[in-house]
């Protein structure tokens, strides 16, 4: 009884958190929007950090969605799936906090993997979640990930 009370009270939460987040980012999605029309003819370097901008406004929106799924009793959805694929998008995901922090990606992937069964969407947060933490462990000059 006392966790079913805990789980709906940090469910509640969560649900704040997300209100109070998704509405100021919402606010910076719009200005980002305006500014951008109104530069009308911005150089690659401008156009590049509206791009950044809204791919991580998504970032946070679908870090706000798990956030709030991770309060609800949620099935997973297994899918079978390439590990190196996955990885690939993975890599892809991070592809903003790679290049602004000028890691070097050495992939060494092994071409006889099977398929695993996973819910690729969880799977990929943990795996981006990962390469983030190793990314901001790095030491400057050593930005390697292997």
């Amino acid at each position: 009884m006392r966790r079913t009370e805990q789980f709906a009270a940090t469910g509640r939460i969560a649900r704040t958190i997300a209100h109070e987040v998704r509405n100021p980012l919402t606010n910076i999605d719009l200005a980002a929007g305006q500014i951008r029309t109104e530069l009308n003819n911005a150089d690659e370097s401008t156009n590049m950090l509206f791009e950044m901008i809204n791919r991580n406004s998504k970032r946070i929106n679908q870090l706000i969605t798990e956030l709030l799924n991770a309060t609800r009793f949620v099935d997973l959805t297994y899918e079978t799936v390439s590990i190196n694929t996955l990885m690939d998008e993975v890599l892809e995901l991070a592809g903003d906090r790679i290049e602004l922090d000028h890691v070097v990606i050495n992939k060494k992937y092994n071409k006889d993997m099977h398929d695993i069964s996973v819910d690729p969407v969880k799977i990929k947060i943990a795996f981006l979640n990962i390469i983030i933490n190793a990314i901001e462990a790095m030491q400057a000059g050593q930005k390697v990930l292997k």
